[in-house]
């Protein structure tokens, strides 16, 4: 009797098992990640991470994940930042797999998170400030990125980078970008490539045609600091700069990233 119903309670829990394997697997309803973006943010970055590429697998394999966190890494991210009163960020994670499971495990997941989050269909929503999530609707942002794996979009058109800007350079010694004022639009695109560099192109959309001189200044300044961060972690950064028609483009490139995640984990 008691032999009956061990092996009755283990088929029970096996077909549970297998229910709840085959649901958290099976595609749900999907949303894409730019309708949820707030329309008022000042900057996002997305970034799908593709299976298919080659030096994106193996920078993946070099942070020595768990089979449970590979099995949950999302299809792609999403993080946007927003500034009015004072600046905060929201990041979405498309998954549907993470998605479900944390519906499941709701009375733990918090703890697991340590953040305000909120899930809406497959996507994960992720902030620093409880708030920031209650904005988050349905709409269409306006993705002005191209189709790369990676996109940016940094939206100066009233002026909020300025104020930014002008924030942070109050409690520094230094002026981190006067001629903020003469960019309207940051956009561009960026992918991983075999040998895990980041390759990519930021074209900095200018107010007036006769500011370009100024601001390329500004960008070969901050390339330097950037050069000099990189250098901190083991990283090369290599920039060329071409100024246009209304716009300055920085063709960019990272590289050394899978080595320094070699070197970290070892």
């Amino acid at each position: 009797m008691i032999k009956k119903t061990v092996l009755t309670a283990g088929l029970v829990f096996a077909v549970v098992s297998a229910g709840l394997f085959i649901w958290v697997l099976w595609p749900g309803e999907r949303v894409e990640l730019r309708q949820l973006v707030p329309a008022d943010s000042l900057a996002v970055v997305s970034f799908k991470l593709e299976r298919s590429n080659e030096g994106l697998r193996d920078l993946i394999k070099n942070l020595h994940l768990g089979p449970g966190r590979r099995f949950l890494l999302p299809t792609e991210v999403a993080v946007a930042v927003v500034a009015n009163q004072e600046i905060g960020y929201i990041i979405l994670f498309e998954s549907n797999r993470a998605a479900k499971l944390i519906r499941l495990l709701r009375p733990w997941a918090g703890k697991w998170i340590g953040r305000p989050y909120a899930i809406f269909k497959n996507v994960v929503i992720v902030s620093d400030n409880g708030k920031l999530i209650k904005r988050v609707r349905m709409g269409d942002w306006e993705w002005k990125t191209g189709n790369g794996q990676g996109s940016i979009f940094v939206d100066n058109r009233d002026e909020k980078l300025t104020q930014v800007v002008r924030s942070f350079e109050k409690g520094s010694s230094f002026s981190l970008f006067p001629a903020v004022e003469s960019v309207e639009e940051i956009e561009g695109n960026f992918h991983i490539g075999k040998r895990g560099e980041i390759k990519g192109i930021l074209t900095f959309r200018l107010r007036k045609r006769s500011e370009g001189g100024e601001v390329k200044k500004d960008i070969l300044f901050l390339g330097q600091l950037i050069r000099r961060f990189c250098k901190t972690k083991s990283l090369n950064f290599v920039e060329e700069l071409r100024m246009g028609d209304g716009y300055v483009d920085l063709n960019f490139e990272v590289q050394g990233l899978k080595e320094a995640l070699k070197n970290k984990n070892r």
